[in-house]
């Protein structure tokens, strides 16, 4: 049954969209805060309609994206979503070292993300020090959430520079 709600959110999102009508579109946003669109192959068109409609959100706090299998190019399409989510999750469907580069755009300094739940189980050594490059920029972060496949010495010395760096972090 979750499942289907969340077909319906992005069927409405699809609503919307079509209609293209700035007033409705702000009134219909302006107070949408949480959004999971988890279990939807999200598609190129997909992540244009969820763009559109959520820049018109005036805060988001929460976006979940679980499932979605998403590769850079649809990524790319929903960075300035990103950049404007207090919380972001994202699993191992949708990153891999391909989507690193992408998704390091994302993550600038002027990034309102405070909390970050990745799973990087399907990331390169050097990807995953590309990530945590992104992430030590990151200045409003205080929590993250990372699932990895095997924790080396390598990701232990990511793990410490990201505590240095990121003086607000408070949970990892």
């Amino acid at each position: 049954q979750k499942h289907n709600f969340h077909i319906k959110i992005i069927n409405i999102l699809h609503f919307v969209y079509e209609l293209h009508e700035n007033d409705f579109l702000k009134h219909a946003m302006n107070n949408l805060t949480d959004i999971d669109l988890s279990y939807n192959a999200l598609k190129r068109t997909d992540c244009v309609v969820v763009t559109y409609c959520l820049q018109a959100c005036r805060h988001i706090e929460s976006l979940t994206l679980l499932h979605c299998n998403l590769k850079s190019q649809e990524l790319e399409i929903l960075l300035p979503v990103f950049e404007k989510c207090r919380f972001l999750v994202l699993d191992s469907s949708s990153l891999g070292d391909c989507e690193v580069n992408t998704l390091s755009k994302a993550l600038s300094p002027s990034c309102k993300t405070e909390e970050l739940v990745l799973d990087v189980r399907r990331l390169s050594d050097e990807k995953m020090e590309d990530l945590f490059s992104a992430l030590c920029s990151l200045q409003r972060l205080t929590e993250v959430t990372l699932s990895f496949h095997s924790f080396t010495e390598s990701c232990a010395s990511l793990l410490v520079n990201l505590i240095m760096s990121c003086t607000r972090l408070q949970r990892l």
